[in-house]
This record gives C-alpha cells, structure tokens and sequence, in this order.
C-alpha cells in the first residue's frame, strides 16, 4: 500500500473521506477522517472517522493525493 499523507482521500463505493489525523505505532496506522457530505463538504463524522490499513484493504478503498 502507498504511503498515506494529511490531505489525502479515500474513495469508496458511496463515501469520501479526508485524512485529517495520521497515528502511527511501529508499522501499524489509524486515520482519523472528516466525511464528504454533499452539499456541506467535509465535516466531522463520528460513525466514520478512524480507519487502519486493514479497513481500508477490505473497504477496497482508493487513495487519492491531491496536488
């Protein structure tokens, strides 16, 4: 899996979410993520806001990287 940054995107099915928090431990990640919400833009959602490296390979996320 790439590197994943602030900023970034994960891009599933039905949802985007925004990687505003990176935790690290050893090789292990938690992101904490705002939501996209149509209409309002990203905002802070309590049902979906940490994903680990292993939701985000059975999600089968996209991980996108703004510019």
């Amino acid at each position: 899996m790439k590197e994943i940054k602030i900023g970034d995107l994960f891009i599933g099915k039905n949802e985007i979410f925004k990687v505003i928090h990176i935790y690290s431990s050893y090789d292990k990640h938690i992101y904490t993520c705002d939501t996209w919400i149509e209409g309002e833009g990203f905002i802070y959602n309590s049902d979906y806001d940490m994903f680990n490296d292993q939701h985000i390979e059975d999600f089968g996320f996209e991980i996108y990287s703004p510019k």
